[in-house]
């Protein structure tokens, strides 16, 4: 495996090096590479790249569809990127703080240092000492046919779905933090929890 903490214009790029190189390592980033750009960027090269998102995907957020109504309504040319709905989120806080203590950057810090179970579009929000959300969320990503699919976290057990391309088995043991990846020849049953909502087979 290549881990890339970057963003995708990089990331398009060691990744076409890899290819040019004959490297088969699977490919895996961070929120850097979750867009539409990266995918764009590759083609089919994109198969198979990982990735892990701190956050739901926005259609799984709380306040998901309301975040998309209203982007939608605006008309932009680009889809929301990967925290389009945090960043949201951070500025609703962030104004309701203004208004509440006036313009003073240490009041709002101070306002903002408080917050304790806060419904907000991406869920609740409490802050600690160090002014990080102490109710983390992470996603892993995967590309499967041109689209970026998230996946719940995966338990012991797991159902089976049978599946006629290449694609990628993932196992979290078991007290561990480490994620073990491998590539699966065609025509293999891939292992999934009942939990998880699977890109689309052909």
């Amino acid at each position: 495996m290549i881990y890339f903490g970057g963003l995708t214009p990089i990331g398009v790029r060691i990744r076409s090096q890899m290819d040019k190189l004959g490297i088969k390592a699977v490919f895996d980033g961070t929120s850097g590479i979750v867009s539409d750009a990266f995918i764009q960027g590759l083609g089919p090269l994109a198969e198979g790249t990982l990735a892990f998102r701190e956050g739901a995907p926005t259609d799984k957020l709380p306040g998901g569809k309301f975040f998309m109504e209203k982007y939608n309504a605006q008309k932009y040319d680009n889809p929301p990127e990967a925290y389009g709905a945090f960043a949201y989120a951070a500025m609703d806080m962030i104004l309701d703080s203004i208004e509440k203590v006036g313009p003073d950057r240490k009041k709002v810090i101070a306002e903002l240092a408080n917050v304790k179970d806060r419904d907000t579009i991406v869920g609740k929000i409490t802050f600690d000492d160090h002014g990080q959300n102490t109710v983390p969320v992470i996603t892993r990503y995967v590309v499967q046919d041109g689209k970026c699919f998230g996946w719940l976290p995966l338990m012991s057990t797991a159902s089976c779905v049978v599946t006629d391309r290449p694609t990628y088995q993932f196992r979290l043991r078991p007290g561990s933090r480490r994620l073990s990846i491998s590539r699966l020849p065609r025509h293999l049953a891939l292992m999934y929890p009942p939990t998880c909502s699977l890109p689309p087979t052909r």
